[in-house]
């Protein structure tokens, strides 16, 4: 058995270190346990844990000033490895305005500290802490304050601390995380609540994916204590991270948000509410009755009337909540406010929500049943609705009653066809807010025929074993809703750069892709098609004798989409999908099938969705002819606990196998 090496230093330097340490500028003593750990204790493989992370929130008012937020911030963290020791030696601490928290953010009191196993201390120099600009994970520059933990090497403990300050701000629906991308041994949260004059709200705090119970503690805080927390963990195809990491919600209410009211009259208040704020959208205005008029036309039934107002709603009114736009902070502020839905018309531009209030408007006026809308989002934790509280119906779309039920719109979304909504809403529980009792429903989620990728590509085959030809790929619904978005910020010559590196991460890298044409970009009402040409040398496997041909092109350098075998996560899938493929590959002369027209094995998926394909051959035209039709989310479920996971990653690995599957030819003259 291996002896830590802080045991087999001196007892003189083991009672000297410690002491030192509980006098060193508030650190708090690091204890011979934290010094002789060799392995984590929450997830014995981690290189690196976090043995504390404090935090202390406190909500405060100051006169002629107004609110702020002071959170202070105190980790220590032991490194078992070179990687643990890479990946903490950087410490990153945005501030300025930040959209992520919507406030002013002041960094101070800085200090970081390594503690090596032979007691030494090494301390962070302030000379030593720079500004920079660094990118978040959403692509979003930031100012940071930045700086390198001292001395840090294998086995040392680190640790480091500092003092945030949001100004004009309160912990009001704040998320505080609970996990760290390293395993934590304990996590604690000290908040206290606001004191300030006429100041009658409580605070109340809701723990997402995690359970904790608040204690009183001295000075006015209250703490939540968290133990043995996972890392958090990113795995293909898992939910978002709200609906799987840890977090409290810390936010302020009244007395009508209490768990002793009762569910249905908080929710009827909520209903109140939104009535109340939008008056000015349901009042009837003359304009809004012209308008429509002129945009109905000569349209006759119910279903051609709401896609004539959808329609005048997407393509007519300016979307100003569009980032393709392109508009500073400041020419946002010039922008004049839409008061209701008449000024969005008259101005012929608007925010998202403006537009939807206009079709809203718009759709009245046409003699409909329409009704303001708040769905759940599926990029939340999943919606109940005994927590009291609309901070999860964060979104607007119109409810339109039809054919005896209820349809939903939302035209602000540019990419996505009429009566298709985001992937977060489809699915998902909705209010329907009505003037005496709200409704609850549920938005059905679309099927997957309507979000299909079709490729067809007529190839010809070289006597070397490489190929040459065009591709036709079709995208619609949300698998072009996803692509339109990407590429619609883009100069001509980047989109075209997106389609060629679409086809070639599929192909392979050898496939050179000569021309590109993107069709129907803007057009939701259309697929989105890429036309390709492209060539791929070589691209068969080949011998003396024979050529190993793989028919489904696109599929060529495609990988196992479930890699690991163990899943720690959930599986989610934003939308159900189908895909269909068909390709016409003709043959030189001198070559013959040697397993011409063998089937191609079918996926059994069960209601997971279905897998076919088969392989012909036209012996006239020397044409292979290869189809493939798959599609997934046929059942309408897409998000599947991780028991499940060996049931869907062997679907995926059958059609993955499935799709590799290669026919040989064989030269004439072997034969």
């Amino acid at each position: 058995m291996m002896i830590p090496r802080l045991i087999t230093a001196p007892l003189a330097l083991l009672f000297f270190a410690v002491p030192a340490l509980g006098q060193n500028n508030g650190w708090r003593p690091v204890s011979p346990e934290e010094f002789s750990s060799e392995t984590a204790l929450v997830e014995q493989d981690a290189d690196a844990e976090v043995i504390f992370w404090d935090v202390r929130v406190e909500d405060q008012y100051v006169p002629d000033k107004g609110f702020r937020t002071n959170l202070d911030h105190y980790i220590r963290i032991k490194i078992f490895s070179d990687r643990g020791r890479e990946d903490n030696a950087k410490v990153e601490i945005p501030y300025g305005n930040l959209s992520s928290v919507d406030a002013r953010v002041e960094i101070s009191e800085i200090a970081a500290r390594t503690t090596r196993r032979d007691g030494t201390i090494i301390n962070l120099k302030q000379q030593d802490i720079f500004d920079q600009d660094v990118v978040s994970g959403e692509g979003i520059r930031l100012q940071a304050k930045s700086f390198v933990i001292p001395g840090i090497e294998t086995g040392s403990v680190v640790e480091y601390r500092w003092r945030e300050v949001r100004q004009d701000s309160l912990t009001l629906f704040e998320r505080l995380q609970v996990a760290r991308d390293v395993p934590i041994r304990e996590v604690k949260y000290y908040l206290k609540p606001v004191s300030a004059p006429g100041f009658r709200l409580s605070m109340r705090i809701r723990a997402f994916n995690t359970t904790a119970e608040a204690v009183k503690e001295a000075g006015g805080f209250y703490s939540l204590t968290f133990h043995d927390v996972p890392a958090y963990v990113e795995e293909p195809y898992m939910p978002p991270e709200d609906g799987v990491r840890p977090w409290l919600l810390v936010y302020y209410a009244g007395p009508e948000m209490s768990n002793d009211v009762p569910r249905s009259q908080y929710w009827g208040r909520v209903n109140l509410r939104t009535l109340e704020s939008h008056k000015s959208t349901f009042k009837k205005r003359k304009s809004i009755s012209k308008a429509t008029e002129r945009v109905l036309g000569d349209a006759s039934s119910a279903v051609e009337k709401l896609r004539r107002i959808y329609t005048y709603c997407s393509k007519s009114i300016r979307n100003l909540s569009d980032d393709a736009l392109g508009l500073s902070r400041e020419e946002r502020d010039d922008l004049k406010e839409n008061k209701n839905a008449s000024d969005t018309l008259k101005r012929r531009q608007g925010y998202s929500y403006e537009i939807n209030h206009l079709f809203l408007a718009m759709a009245r006026a046409a003699g409909f049943d329409a009704r303001l809308a708040r769905p759940a989002r599926r990029t939340n934790p999943t919606f109940d609705k005994s927590f009291l509280s609309a901070f999860l119906l964060d979104s607007e779309i119109v409810a339109v009653k039809l054919d005896g039920g209820w349809a939903y719109f939302d035209p602000s979304l540019q990419h996505l066809p009429f009566g298709m909504l985001s992937w977060e809403m489809e699915g998902e529980e909705v209010l329907i807010v009505d003037e005496d009792t709200p409704e609850w429903n549920r938005i059905p989620a679309s099927r997957p025929e309507r979000s299909r990728v079709a490729r067809t590509l007529r190839l010809k085959l070289d006597d070397s074993g490489g190929i040459y030809g065009t591709a036709d790929i079709e995208f619609t619904g949300h698998a072009a809703a996803f692509i339109a978005e990407a590429l619609d910020s883009l100069a001509p010559e980047e989109r075209e750069a997106k389609a060629k590196e679409y086809a070639v991460s599929r192909i392979g890298p050898s496939a050179s892709v000569e021309s590109v044409t993107i069709e129907n970009l803007g057009e939701p009402e259309k697929p989105l098609v890429y036309r390709l040409e492209f060539t791929v040398p070589q691209y068969c496997e080949s011998t003396s004798r024979r050529l190993l041909l793989k028919p489904n092109v696109f599929a060529n350098d495609t990988k196992p989409v479930f890699i690991s075998g163990s899943r720690r996560n959930d599986i989610f899938f934003r939308y159900a999908w189908s895909e269909i493929d068909t390709v016409h590959i003709e043959i030189p002369e001198g070559f013959e099938f040697e397993t011409a027209g063998d089937p191609i094995s079918i996926a059994e998926t069960g209601d997971l969705g279905s897998y076919s394909g088969k392989i012909a051959f036209d012996k006239g035209s020397r044409t292979l002819i290869y189809s493939r039709a798959f599609s997934f989310g046929d059942s309408g479920k897409l998000l599947f606990e991780a028991s499940l996971y060996a049931r869907i990653k062997d679907m995926f690995d059958l059609v993955h196998a499935a799709d590799q599957k290669a026919v040989t030819l064989i030269r004439s003259d072997s034969l």
